[in-house]
């Protein structure tokens, strides 16, 4: 039998309506925590300075520099395995561009079979 009225908060005010506060509240579980993917992080660089303080400069502009070339390996990294996991076991190029990598297909022609 399952819990009685009074239990899950229904009270009888004597006029026949019925108090409906608190029904949701004790059977709502928390949220769970969202799900949070690791990423690798490069691995560290080193300083160099040259004497001055245009090493500080220089390296800042590596570090930014590495920063992205790691963020477009990654991102090509990515776009070969989520292709291979789609079946694509053919060629292809993947090409560069300060907007965004293209991953294209390479198709040969005829000629390029007959050569």
């Amino acid at each position: 039998m399952g819990p009685t009225p009074s239990q899950i908060g229904f009270t009888d005010s004597g006029g026949g309506s019925s108090n409906l506060e608190g029904i949701g509240e004790a059977n709502m579980a928390p949220e769970p925590e969202p799900k949070r993917r690791k990423i690798q992080q490069p691995p560290p660089r080193r300083i160099i300075t040259s004497g001055g303080s245009e090493g500080v400069d220089k390296s800042v502009a590596v570090s930014q520099i590495s920063n992205v070339n790691f963020r477009i390996q990654q991102a090509k990294n990515f776009a070969i395995a989520q292709a291979q996991q789609d079946g694509c076991t053919g060629n292809f190029r993947v090409i560069d561009s300060p907007f965004g990598n293209y991953f294209v297909p390479v198709v040969p022609t005829r000629k390029d079979l007959t050569a």
